[in-house]
């Protein structure tokens, strides 16, 4: 999920598994073990510079950053 640019905002204690992209801000819930966030990150929100990118975070440098790439 984290590679996708997700991390998690669900609520522990009501079993919501809610993640929120880093850059787009999109929320996505109800994940099915199948599901593959990079393919569900872009069928819901096909403009995130992030998914538009198709690297992970850690595959990312400063002249990504400076050159406005995300």
């Amino acid at each position: 999920m984290a590679k996708a640019g997700f991390y998690f905002s669900g609520n522990m204690a009501k079993d919501d598994d809610s993640a929120t992209c880093f850059l787009c801000g999109k929320v996505l819930d109800g994940w099915e073990s199948q599901d593959d966030p990079w393919i569900e990150h872009t069928k819901h929100s096909a403009n995130c510079k992030f998914v538009q990118m198709r690297r992970c975070e850690d595959d990312l440098t400063v002249s990504h950053h400076k050159n406005n790439d995300i």
